[in-house]
């Protein structure tokens, strides 16, 4: 509801209610792509086929080339296979790899979608990843948490390219995020309570208290995969796997909005 108070409505909303909107976003994106992968490896299971890996935390990366090793990590290993690496070839030219780059970004924007938004989504990471090339092994001194940081802000920037109607619905809102008066009308209206702070998205205590709840999982735990492989979670895995299924079906609510279907 938050997502979509934030990004199909026409009011005009806070600097602070675009970037809760924006990181509800990126997690509802995650969370729904992770059970996906999930779902489908266990599906394939059933019938003895053995999927790879599909989704690591890659929210976790540091780095947006690292973010692409471990999101969606079939799609990438498949363009790496048969455009990059074709496209590169054995030359040891710089402009080769660098137009091989943009030309898999931009087929990886187009395989989500034919529009622009999906077109610039795919350039902005080509864009991300030629510079971490460029930049390899001189961003060192950034301590890892603040790389992941950083590199959390840009994935959620481009995917506002994702969920927005069009490229005019993704800049006005990067422009609210972003417009010095925007944030000035902010801090003028603000009273101390939840409704002046994100009042737009008709947001409550408990959508604050998920958000932060997800930056815990998502950023702090382990994954799916990494939990099954645990010595100590093998002995336990029947008793907690019952015990989130039971808890997903009390905390269902009429929403099974299944993003990836889009895809």
């Amino acid at each position: 509801s938050i997502v979509s108070a934030g990004y199909d409505t026409n009011v005009p909303l806070l600097p602070q209610e675009v970037i809760f909107a924006v990181v509800a976003y990126s997690f509802q994106l995650y969370f729904d792509f992770s059970g996906y992968s999930d779902m489908a490896i266990g599906a394939a299971r059933l019938f003895n086929i053995r999927l790879p890996l599909n989704f690591s935390s890659p929210y976790q990366s540091s780095n947006i080339r690292e973010f692409w090793r471990r999101w969606h990590m079939t799609l990438n290993d498949f363009m790496t296979r048969y455009v990059y690496g074709p496209l590169r070839g054995r030359h040891k030219k710089l402009y080769r790899s660098y137009l091989a780059i943009f030309v898999t970004f931009f087929l990886v924007g187009i395989w989500h979608g034919a529009g622009w938004n999906f077109v610039i989504f795919g350039l902005m990471h080509a864009s991300g990843v030629l510079f971490v090339t460029v930049m390899s092994g001189r961003l060192d001194f950034i301590p890892h948490r603040i790389a992941v940081l950083i590199n959390f802000i840009f994935i959620a920037i481009t995917l506002v390219l994702f969920r927005a109607a069009g490229p005019e619905k993704a800049f006005s809102m990067y422009q609210t995020v972003f417009s010095l008066t925007d944030w000035l009308q902010a801090v003028t209206v603000f009273d101390g309570t939840l409704s002046s702070l994100l009042g737009n998205l008709k947001a409550t205590w408990w959508d604050v208290w998920l958000i932060g709840f997800s930056i815990w999982l998502i950023f702090v735990c382990q994954n799916s995969n990494e939990l099954v492989s645990s010595p100590r979670m093998r002995k336990y895995r029947l008793v907690f796997s019952l015990s989130v299924f039971i808890l997903s079906l009390l905390f269902n609510t009429s929403s099974n909005e299944f993003i990836y279907f889009n895809f």
